[in-house]
């Protein structure tokens, strides 16, 4: 049912500027409890209140457009919040994969590097030069004597050197 309020309004404003005695008769024999309800429904709807009630609708109405606007703002407000949730999801889940990727490189290194010594690369290559001088210097007093040291001693040299080519060639390339 629609109401029209400015209507009702005009018509509570001019029934509100009478200033004397209105009489409302009912038909002769009415029951005196349907006289009694008239009444009092009368004297609740007195234009005063009609005004009233009418200024609270008004005030209801601009209420709920505020809020209307309240809650579009902050629909626009969640959707952003929104997507800033799903991007920071989205880069928490990407660090998490690259954290796994370092962690399983890593875990690679640890594997390739097991049992190997790592160590200054000047002083592997002063360790070498000395396991040379002790070859040669065997080599020359006593490698008739213990040819088994010898080999240990030329294999262990060689063996630094591969290594050593090995490091320079991983550290420029």
């Amino acid at each position: 049912m629609t109401i029209d309020k400015e209507k009702l309004k005009a018509l509570a404003k001019a029934a509100n500027a009478v200033t004397t005695d209105v009489n409302i008769t009912m038909a002769v024999g009415a029951d005196p409890e349907e006289v009694k309800a008239v009444q009092d429904y009368l004297q609740q709807t007195m234009p005063k209140n009609v005004l009233a009630l009418l200024a609270e609708i008004e005030r209801l109405e601009m209420d709920s457009r505020s809020l209307k606007g309240s809650c579009s703002k902050l629909g626009a407000e969640h959707a952003g919040m929104s997507r800033l949730y799903k991007k920071a999801n989205r880069m928490q889940f990407e660090a998490r994969q690259e954290r796994d990727q370092l962690k399983a490189e890593n875990e690679a290194l640890r594997k390739v590097v097991a049992g190997k010594v790592v160590c200054d690369l000047d002083l592997f290559e002063d360790l070498r030069d000395s396991a040379a001088s002790e070859a040669d210097e065997h080599r020359q007093h006593m490698a008739a004597y213990r040819p088994q040291r010898q080999e240990v001693l030329d294999w262990t040299v060689k063996r630094c050197d591969l290594l050593l080519a090995v490091a320079k060639e991983a550290s420029h390339g």
